[in-house]
Parts: structure tokens; C-alpha cells; sequence
């Protein structure tokens, strides 16, 4: 007699997890026993994102894992990937999404409008970034809560990394709601961001003046209305 064979689906089944450990590197038992939601987004970044773009197609009942969709757009905008997260939005906001999702997507769009260009102010953008995650903070659950804070510092960090000099001009105060220049100094020593003079492509010392200029350029290149062609591109 032959023995009798595996049903199909159990088949296709072990071959999708073999797909995705080897796209992913993921494993059977790593999806099984994740402690979800993650507790922090400030490890292992990328592997949360593979983890909930697997849970997608894997759906699961356990506990917690009805925040998939909330957990990955946090992390897309933790790692600054607001083309990817504007995509993952897009698939979800004609399922009724909940209002955890909208809540992060309302952050997300203001960020991605930060960085793509929009008709909107700077300040109007970054006080619906800081409002949004304020309000997330506050009335979230736990972790997804904390993330929050680490989307905020991240975003921070993102804009810095682009200034010209450390701590940046008061042009920055607003985008990265800081109240003073103490403030962002505290930030920056607080993330390992120090203060060496400005220095332009080739090497060469910017005087005081040329940074700010550069940095007014840097806020006014956010803006469409200096740019109306490429707005209306990309539109």
C-alpha cells in the first residue's frame, strides 16, 4: 500500500514559510512566539516590518496581534520609509481601519508631506507631527504607546542629521518642537550628536551666515509654493 499523501494546503503552507524564511529570516517558531506587540521599535527595526508584512498574509487571533497594521506604519515612520508607509495606508484605509491607524497615518501623512512636498506650512505639518503623537502617546495602549517617543526622537535625529551646524538655528525649533536652543543642545548630547563646525561639500569652513542661509534654503526646499513645478510633478 502507499502511504497516504499530505493534504495540499499543508504543503503550500510549509513552502510559503520556507519563502518567507528565506526573504526574511523568519522562522515557524519565531512567528509563533514573538512577544507582540514589540516593546520597543528601536530593535531590530526592519525585522519587526518583515514580521508584520508576514502576519498579514498569516493572520493570527493571538493577543495583540490585531495591531499588525498599527505596529508596522509606526515602524515604517520609526525608519523614515514614508513612501513604503503611504503604500501600506493605502491598502488598509478602504478596510475600515481603526482609529489607532488613523491616528498614526494622521502623524505619517504630515511627515511624508514634509518630505515630498505639500501646499500646506512647515509649522502646520510639524504641529500635526507633534499633536498626532501626542495625542498617540496619551491614549494608545501599551507599547504602542511608547512608540510615540521613538517616532518623534527619530524624526528628530532624520532633520539634524541634515543641518548644517549643531544645535541647529531657531528655523529648526519649531520642526523639531523644541522651546529653546537648550533643548535640542540637551537632545543632542542626550543621542550622540555633537557640535563641529559647519563645513560645506569641499571641506571648507562655512561662516555663521552661510549656515543659516543654508538652513533657511533646507525649511524653504519643503515647501512647494518655492518649487511649484515640481509640486505640481509630483501631484
Amino acid at each position: 500500500t502507499t502511504p497516504p499523501k499530505a493534504p495540499l494546503f499543508i504543503i503550500l503552507f510549509i513552502h510559503f514559510i520556507i519563502f518567507y524564511h528565506t526573504q526574511y529570516n523568519i522562522t515557524v517558531i519565531q512567528y509563533f512566539t514573538m512577544v507582540w506587540p514589540p516593546e520597543t521599535l528601536t530593535i531590530q527595526t526592519q525585522e519587526i516590518i518583515n514580521e508584520c508584512e508576514l502576519m498579514e498574509v498569516l493572520p493570527s487571533t493571538a493577543e495583540g496581534k490585531e495591531h499588525v497594521q498599527v505596529v508596522e506604519l509606526a515602524a515604517l515612520l520609526f525608519a523614515g520609509e514614508y513612501v513604503h508607509a503611504r503604500h501600506m495606508w493605502r491598502r488598509w484605509k478602504d478596510c475600515n481601519p481603526s482609529s489607532l491607524l488613523r491616528d498614526w497615518w494622521s502623524v505619517g501623512a504630515a511627515m511624508a508631506a514634509l518630505s515630498f512636498g505639500s501646499e500646506k506650512s512647515i509649522a502646520d505639518h510639524a504641529t500635526a507631527i507633534w499633536k498626532g503623537l501626542e495625542h498617540i502617546g496619551a491614549n494608545h495602549p501599551a507599547p504602542i504607546s511608547g512608540y510615540a517617543i521613538e517616532v518623534g526622537n527619530a524624526f528628530r535625529q532624520r532633520i539634524l542629521e541634515q543641518s548644517p551646524k549643531l544645535p541647529p538655528p531657531q528655523p529648526y525649533w519649531t520642526l523639531l518642537n523644541f522651546a529653546s536652543t537648550a533643548d535640542c543642545e540637551q537632545f543632542c548630547q542626550q543621542h550622540g550628536f555633537r557640535s563641529p563646525a559647519a563645513t560645506s561639500s569641499n571641506g571648507l569652513l562655512l561662516d555663521p551666515k552661510t549656515s543659516l542661509t543654508k538652513v533657511v534654503a533646507f525649511l524653504e526646499s519643503k515647501h512647494p509654493s518655492n518649487d511649484t513645478k515640481k509640486s505640481s510633478t509630483r501631484a
